[in-house]
């Protein structure tokens, strides 16, 4: 008998907006924390901005960002072939 395993995905999102003195763009990072899955069993969060599109299985922070508005955006994942929410 298989056992119904859940988990709450936690998706922590930080911007961070980088202030520099400079003529170069100003660019940022986006860290995206993942918890509470099962160990062994990888998210699935689609980060977009723009025509940026990324999709993060762990906790990551992706960098070198243009500023802007961006959607994150979790995806359900499975354990066994069952959806662990």
């Amino acid at each position: 008998m298989l056992r119904t395993r859940s988990a709450a995905l936690s998706v922590l999102a930080m911007v961070v907006v980088l202030a520099a003195c400079s003529s170069s763009p100003q660019t940022g990072g986006l860290t995206v924390t993942l918890n509470g899955l099962p160990t062994g069993l990888n998210g699935s969060v689609t980060v977009a901005m723009g025509r940026y599109s990324h999709t993060v299985t762990s906790t990551t922070t992706l960098s070198g960002l243009a500023p802007g508005t961006s959607s994150i955006t979790p995806q359900a994942v499975t354990l066994r072939g069952e959806v662990a929410p």
